[in-house]
């Protein structure tokens, strides 16, 4: 084990808007990993101040007793410097989508060790994913950075996401090879749900007008027909048990969960079950009370999933934990999380090997279409379905034992405890494995902008080892500039303190720095740039004296961007373009210094 092991992460992890399951899985992680407390210290690279400010609020409300002071909630404008110190244990963010082989690109760049990078799956349908998975194949990437799949399902659509781009781009699979993918499930938090006493069980069901002997089916989850499942099946499969014989007062249908504002598809759902004559209710977005008594009411959790949307399934591990038996697809995540026979009974579906249409569209379709168009060529058995009921509607000992199991199965593999284990047996594996940290620095990630090369023509002189002057089409070649004006003179003119720089070296004026800017200019380095160009000085060549002095910790990139905002905020200016004021006034606050004002590259006592 490591020590000073800092963990640490772009995400917040706690989020705001509507409830999926990625922002319950996240919140679920997060809670489990301050409760075991396994590290020093947790660092949180956010978007802005305002939502590191939430997060720290939202920690102290939910962890009262964790000490804040090992919580660093920082601005991502300070993950660079942050990098650069070390410590960090591992990065681990909340989706794998958006920032791992950026993230990567920083550390390689700017941290003293090669530490891990690991990131989970959530959704992975979506058409524009393409950019993001693309980014994962780079020269970069190292065995130390892992994708953490939720289920065997999600292993292989990643595994044939990055076959199908190396592919179709002609990358060099040993080059461009993609990260690793290992898989750790999701969880959840068993202090959050638990069965009911036959009691609670029996008052609940008479407050909803439950007939005893009713079995009840629950159906919970988004209440969408694009993003989630279809529901219309599960009424055909209750219509073929009905045709069989079963009593229609013995069945009851409970739908529930999230539904997105101005949905109304479940009022058909409605119609449709009232003319076969089948109890049916829907709870749409229940709040977390609500949601438990649904769970502690059934018999049976039923969840036919279709849609390419759906990886894992936390409902299914929610209803383990209330002791309900699941019938479920045989479909994504979902058959990791139902032991056939065991803990429930796992439907048979079908789909196309090829989907020529959809791939040709998908990307000029919205997401709600394509996935549309997916799940209604995706077939979960209606007959098994119809005949998965009628077993346990028949079987009061079997639900309960299989309940009794799914329940067992949760506590002992699914909880978020186990999670985080996992997780902490993947980052200390990946220690273990071999990088070459030298070889890593400078290798640039291709969808990393040269801003400095891609928009050098917009200026008309770019300073510094390496410009360019790309897009000029002015009525001199690039030679013929370089002839006239000197290449060197262009890449390193010479600046001097301005009037105003030496109103603000004096103390007659202060700074303004901009919110934002603040972690690229130091105040100290300023003042220090100020006293090295009292006499005309390269601009590159400042630069460089300024990044010897490690008081600044800059290099000679950050401290030729330096010397630029002093240029810009007219605190230096080009030798010679600065009128009397650059010339002859020079001499005479030369002469003033040399009579007994102190200067140096540091504190000055003007």
């Amino acid at each position: 084990m490591r020590n000073n092991r800092i963990w640490a992460t772009l995400d917040p992890f706690y989020e705001d808007g509507e409830i999926m399951g990625r922002s319950v899985a996240n919140q679920g992680f997060l809670d489990a990993l301050l409760r075991l407390d396994p590290f020093d210290a947790y660092h949180f690279f956010l978007p802005d101040t305002g939502a590191a400010e939430a997060l720290r609020r939202a920690i102290a409300q939910r962890h009262p007793g964790f000490d804040a002071t090992r919580i660093g909630a920082f601005s991502r404008l300070e993950l660079p410097r942050k990098l650069a110190e070390g410590g960090h244990h591992c990065f681990h963010l909340s989706d794998c989508v958006n920032h791992p082989p950026h993230l990567a690109r920083l550390r390689n760049a700017l941290a003293p060790e090669i530490f891990p990078i690991t990131s989970v799956t959530h959704s992975l349908s979506y058409a524009r994913y393409a950019e993001s998975l693309l980014a994962h194949l780079w020269p970069g990437s190292t065995e130390r950075d892992v994708i953490l799949a939720t289920s065997r399902t999600a292993q292989g659509v990643l595994h044939e996401w990055f076959a199908a781009l190396t592919e179709g781009y002609g990358l060099d699979a040993r080059r461009f090879a993609p990260p690793r993918v290992a898989r750790v499930p999701l969880g959840v938090d068993p202090a959050c749900m638990a069965p009911a006493s036959p009691e609670e069980r029996a008052a609940l069901r008479s407050e909803r007008n439950m007939a005893e002997g009713t079995l009840v089916v629950l159906v919970f989850g988004r209440i969408s027909h694009f993003s989630k499942m279809d529901v219309l099946p599960v009424l055909r499969a209750v219509q073929r048990l009905f045709a069989a014989g079963t009593d229609r007062a013995a069945v009851r249908l409970e739908l529930a969960g999230y539904v997105r504002p101005g949905e109304r598809h479940y009022r058909t759902l409605e119609e449709l079950a009232r003319n076969m004559g089948l109890a049916f209710h829907v709870t749409p977005s229940p709040d977390e009370a609500e949601k438990r008594a649904l769970f502690a009411c059934a018999d049976v959790f039923l969840s036919p999933v279709d849609n390419v949307q759906e990886t894992f399934g936390l409902a299914v591990l929610e209803a383990g934990l209330m002791g309900l038996p699941t019938i479920a697809s045989d479909y994504d995540g979902y058959r990791d999380l139902v032991e056939h026979g065991v803990t429930g009974l796992l439907l048979p579906t079908l789909a196309p090997a090829r989907t020529p249409d959809v791939d040709l569209l998908s990307r000029v379709w919205f997401d709600n279409q394509y996935h549309l168009l997916l799940a209604q060529r995706t077939a979960v058995d209606v007959p098994s379905m119809a005949a998965a009921l009628a077993r346990l509607l028949a079987a009061p000992e079997e639900r309960r034992a299989m309940g009794r199991a799914a329940r067992e199965r949760v506590l002992a593999a699914f909880t978020w405890e186990h999670v985080v284990r996992a997780c902490q047996r993947e980052w200390e594996a990946a220690w273990e494995r071999p990088v070459d940290a030298a070889l890593l620095r400078d290798v640039a990630h291709p969808l990393h902008v040269p801003y400095g090369r891609v928009f050098g023509g917009y200026v008309s002189q770019p300073v510094g080892e390496g410009a360019v002057d790309s897009g000029r089409h002015d009525a001199r070649s690039r030679a013929e500039r370089s002839t006239a004006d000197g290449d060197g003179a262009r890449r390193n003119p010479p600046v001097v303190r301005s009037r105003a720089g030496d109103a603000v070296y004096r103390g007659q004026e202060h700074l303004l720095i901009y919110a934002g800017i603040d972690t690229v200019v130091d105040e100290r380095a300023v003042r220090a740039a100020l006293v090295l160009a009292r006499r005309p000085l390269g601009a590159v060549d400042l630069a460089a004296r300024l990044a010897e002095n490690e008081e600044f910790g800059l290099n000679a990139d950050a401290a030729l961007v330096l010397v630029l905002w002093c240029l810009k905020h007219d605190l230096l200016e080009l030798a010679g373009q600065g009128g009397k004021d650059a010339t002859g006034g020079r001499e005479a606050r030369d002469a003033r210094e040399a009579a007994g004002e102190k200067t140096g590259t540091g504190k000055s006592d003007a």
